[in-house]
C-alpha cells in the first residue's frame, strides 16, 4: 500500500477561497464599499515574500465612483526587482503607470503594469528589511 501526500493549503488558498465565497454570497452595490472585501483583496494580492510594514500601515485600495484608484500603504519584506502582487481586473490601469516611491534608503522605482501587478524595481541598496511605500492614484477609465 502507498501513501500520498495530502496537499496542505497555504494562506494564499485560503484567501482565495474567502475571495470566492464573498464575492458569490454578498450583493454588489457601486454605492457601498465593504471593508472585508477591501481587506481580503489587499491580502490578495501580496507575493514573493511582500507583506505589510506593520497594522498601522496597512496598504488601502479604494476606487471612486468615476473610476479613479488609489492606494496607499508601506510595504516590506520582498526582494529586489520582483512582483508585489496582482490587482483585481477592476482596479487595472489602462497604462503603464511609472512612479517613484520612497522607501527606508531614499527612492525605488515602483510600477503598476496593465495586467494588473505591481513591481518593485531599482531598488539599489535598499535591504529585505527596509520598507518600501506606496502612493498611487490612476484612472481606470
Amino acid at each position: 500500500m502507498t501513501l500520498t501526500k495530502i496537499k496542505t493549503l497555504s494562506i494564499t488558498d485560503y484567501i482565495n477561497i474567502l475571495m470566492v465565497i464573498f464575492v458569490f454570497t454578498f450583493p454588489i452595490s457601486a454605492k457601498k464599499v465593504y471593508p472585508l472585501l477591501i481587506l481580503l483583496i489587499v491580502l490578495w494580492i501580496f507575493e514573493n515574500n511582500w507583506r505589510d510594514y506593520g497594522v498601522e500601515y496597512t496598504s488601502k485600495i479604494s476606487k471612486s465612483a468615476t473610476g479613479l484608484v488609489t492606494i496607499n500603504g508601506l510595504i516590506t519584506g520582498g526582494n529586489n526587482g520582483t512582483l508585489v502582487g496582482q490587482l483585481p481586473a477592476e482596479y487595472k490601469p489602462l497604462s503603464r503607470q511609472l512612479t517613484i516611491q520612497f522607501c527606508e534608503n531614499g527612492y525605488v522605482r515602483v510600477d503598476i503594469r496593465t495586467d494588473g501587478y505591481i513591481e518593485v524595481l531599482n531598488q539599489g541598496t535598499r535591504d529585505n528589511s527596509s520598507w518600501v511605500g506606496l502612493q498611487f492614484n490612476y484612472p481606470t477609465f
